[in-house]
């Protein structure tokens, strides 16, 4: 890439930040670096230690002032009970990539979404339930089945939320 080049893109960014940064209000950019802030701090703390619990308390507040403002979020479902609110159909699409790699624990990120598309791939390795023993997998499934839910078996943890898709939408 050219000095000319590499030029135009770094004008081109920062052209983007500013018509970014002048549509939104003090209160959402304050947020936002307020969110920046407790993504590092929460990042560094992990657990379930006094200090991770505040910084946990500090990324919530710090999303109430922005998350509708932001169009599009990305991150690890793992995260998405922590830092959005857990509003069913908040958001217009959800889409869930490499979902043969997750399970069940994923629908609650697919819940706030008033469309989903889930990606997968059928030839990927399938999450595992390697810290669950077999029997409180056949709690599981015996919880399930006395629920007379049609889908028991793709909503065990060792199946993928592709695998529930295929089998829902074939």
């Amino acid at each position: 890439i050219s000095e000319r080049e590499r030029a135009v893109c770094l004008l081109v960014a920062a052209a983007a930040k500013e018509a970014l940064r002048a549509a939104m209000s003090p209160e959402t950019c304050a947020g936002l670096m307020r969110l920046v802030s407790a993504v590092g701090q929460g990042a560094a703390a992990s657990g379930e230690s006094a200090r991770s619990s505040r910084y946990r308390g500090d990324l919530a507040s710090a999303l109430t002032n922005c998350e509708t403002s932001v169009p599009c979020w990305i991150m690890p479902t793992w995260r998405i009970s922590q830092c959005l609110s857990p509003a069913i159909s908040s958001f217009d699409l959800v889409v869930l990539d490499e979902a043969s790699q997750s399970n069940v624990t994923a629908l609650l990120a697919l819940l706030r979404g008033t469309r989903v598309l889930v990606v997968g791939d059928q030839k990927q390795v399938s999450p595992t339930a390697a810290f669950i023993s077999e029997d409180r997998v056949r709690e599981l499934k015996t919880s399930l089945l006395r629920s007379r839910h049609p889908y028991v078996e793709q909503l065990l943890p060792e199946r993928s939320i592709f695998d529930l898709a295929q089998t829902c939408y074939a």
